[in-house]
């Protein structure tokens, strides 16, 4: 089963950065989750291996929604 925890976004101004590496996002590179925060995408994989919610608010990336 597939289960919905992000998806490929483009930014659509320059001035935003991924608040896990705090380095600028470029246009094609970056996922958001349902709870709308959004990071690079390598950035998100690597903090889900750890802790499976959003770096910023604690969703839960669970299957529940």
């Amino acid at each position: 089963m597939l289960i919905y925890i992000a998806e490929r976004i483009k930014i659509k101004t320059d001035n935003n950065s991924c608040r896990i590496c705090l380095q600028e996002t470029h246009h094609n590179d970056c996922m958001i989750l349902r709870c709308k925060h959004f990071f690079h995408e390598d950035c998100l994989w690597d903090w889900l291996y750890i802790k499976n919610q959003c770096p910023i608010c604690c969703e839960p990336l669970n299957n529940d929604k």
